[in-house]
């Protein structure tokens, strides 16, 4: 059986795997000993929009509905017991 960890050994597995989704464009909004939330930002892409303009006004259309439609993202990182790393992104 894996030995259980106290707190203090959750909050550094936890501080570890930080940067990695800071460096993966996630922004840290939220940080409890055992817990983080992140969020990353709808991207409007001026490049696709150049594009479907290029193709014709009504593609354009749809691209600015579907970047409509996107919300942010969201993440919870959370450390268990036993030193586990679940994600929950919504």
């Amino acid at each position: 059986m894996a030995e259980q960890l106290n707190e203090r050994g959750r909050n550094e597995i936890l501080v570890q795997q930080i940067p990695h989704y800071v460096n993966a464009g996630w922004v840290l909004q939220s940080q409890a000993p055992t817990t983080a939330s992140f969020m990353k930002k709808k991207k409007f892409s001026f490049w696709w929009a150049f594009v479907w303009f290029v193709l014709g006004i009504i593609p354009l259309f749809f691209y600015i509905i579907y970047y409509m439609s996107k919300s942010d993202r969201s993440l919870v990182l959370t450390v268990d017991e036993f030193g586990t790393i679940a994600t929950a992104e919504s």
